[in-house]
């Protein structure tokens, strides 16, 4: 991946995005687009409520739909 450097009035502008943005030249034209970093500072703190052993067994477990029966449900329900 390249990397390119920003001076800091256009980091100024993207500091703080939550989403997606465009970015364009001077005629407007889009030249590409920003995404942001997640923040995972969110997850820091946070503890799985269950031990290892719980997520295997609940893996092993047999049961749920595959995804095509899912969205035929969705779409007969809507």
């Amino acid at each position: 991946m390249t990397r390119v450097t920003i001076d800091a009035s256009v980091f100024a502008k993207l500091k703080g995005l939550d989403r997606v943005v465009e970015l364009c030249n001077d005629a407007g034209q889009v030249v590409g687009l920003f995404t942001p970093v997640a923040d995972r500072s969110l997850y820091e703190n946070v503890e799985v409520p269950f031990t290892s052993e719980e997520l295997d067994r609940f893996e092993q477990e047999p049961g749920g739909l595959p995804l095509k029966d899912i969205l035929t449900d969705l779409e007969n329900n809507a």
